[in-house]
């Protein structure tokens, strides 16, 4: 071959196993290459094979190729998957470099895989934010979490806590209710991690008013909420839709509920498979209403039970010794349930979730 890229990348897709190699798995190669281009005592060799190994211990179950994007997102211009190595590369010239940016790389990996953990015994009010976000399975925001936890963490850990909150509820509004393109998300979020990094962006302050340009408006939020419909079939959808009834009765009843109790479910007041007194429901919409976040409520798990698909009039019964304070508004707001009636509820609970997931610096 004619020069050395040429060669990695021979060696990337015809290596002896026949699988192609991941970035990682090349920029090993390169690293190693240039560590040994000059006369290297053997304890320097091995002390570089440590830390790549304690990297690879770090990371765990988290992809390195996936992790080492981050990392390089987090200090220079977005690059896609397929260019990580040729860019990474181009500005790792020396064994110095080398041994510079697996330092680097060390540092970087104990913070993500924290980042990726919330029982890290490091997170206190974090863990909270950083859950939500693993149940959004957004990812695009990790290259600022990354620089924000740098940056912030230990000299301002109040701030840094600000930032995570800050990027769950934009994670929130973006994603989950405005279905967004994630595309846009992933460069903006590359662009404030730069800014972080290169001091422009000096504290959290700054950090969550250059969140403003991509934070959905109220309106925009409002009015995407009020159509939502999250089929809860789908277990991720599940966990977000109990997440976000939980966070209303707080609002409405004071009364925190944990999301993962078992003492309560998902009641769908349109049921799922309505029996004959639903029969005035338009069976082509039954789809479509069944699955608002309107027609959503929790109820005990008992109460849940009992109320299966009978009629609105005998479910009003059972909402009404509910212990949910959600719930029990039902009977005294809607004597009968249809179409409008979700509507109706769908817009109310907007307009509470506006508020909920609010950053206030941005109002």
């Amino acid at each position: 071959v004619n020069d050395e890229l040429n060669a990695f990348k021979v060696f990337e897709t015809l290596n002896a196993r026949g699988v192609r190699l991941s970035s990682t798995d090349l920029l090993k190669n390169y690293l190693f290459s240039l560590a040994s281009a000059d006369e290297l005592h053997d304890t320097q060799i091995k002390h570089l094979e440590e830390r790549w190994e304690s990297i690879v211990t770090l990371l765990g179950n988290e992809s390195f190729p996936e992790f080492l994007r981050v990392y390089w997102n987090s200090r220079h211009k977005l690059i896609r998957k397929t260019d990580l190595f040729k860019t990474i590369r181009k500005h790792i010239k020396s064994k110095e470099d080398a041994f510079k940016l697996v330092k680097e790389i060390e540092l970087s990996a104990d913070a993500y895989t924290a980042l990726k953990d919330i029982q890290d015994v490091r997170w206190s009010e974090e863990s909270k934010y950083l859950k939500q976000l693993s149940m959004y399975r957004v990812k695009q925001p990790f290259s600022v979490l990354l620089a924000s936890y740098e940056n912030f963490f230990e000299s301002d850990r109040k701030g840094f806590l600000s930032i995570v909150r800050a990027i769950s509820i934009l994670s929130f509004r973006y994603n989950v209710i405005c279905n967004n393109p994630p595309n846009e998300q992933e460069r903006f979020y590359n662009k404030i991690a730069v800014r972080i990094e290169c001091k422009e962006l000096s504290s959290a302050s700054l950090v969550i008013k250059a969140l403003d340009e991509i934070y959905p408006k109220d309106e925009v939020f409002k009015s995407a909420f009020a159509a939502k419909q999250l089929k809860t079939t789908d277990n991720r959808n599940k966990k977000i839709v109990r997440h976000i009834l939980c966070e209303i009765e707080k609002n409405v009843s004071g009364v925190g509920r944990d999301e993962n109790d078992d003492k309560f479910n998902i009641e769908h007041i349109l049921p799922e498979n309505p029996d004959d007194s639903w029969e005035d429901i338009d069976d082509t919409k039954i789809d479509s209403m069944t699955y608002r976040l309107g027609n959503m409520t929790l109820l005990e798990t008992s109460n849940n039970r009992e109320a299966s698909n009978k009629s609105y009039q005998e479910k009003l019964m059972i909402y009404s010794r509910s212990s949910l304070t959600m719930t029990q508004n039902l009977p005294k707001n809607y004597t009968k349930w249809n179409l409008n009636s979700i509507d109706s509820r769908q817009k109310k609970l907007a307009n509470l979730a506006t508020s909920i997931w609010k950053i206030s610096e941005l109002s």
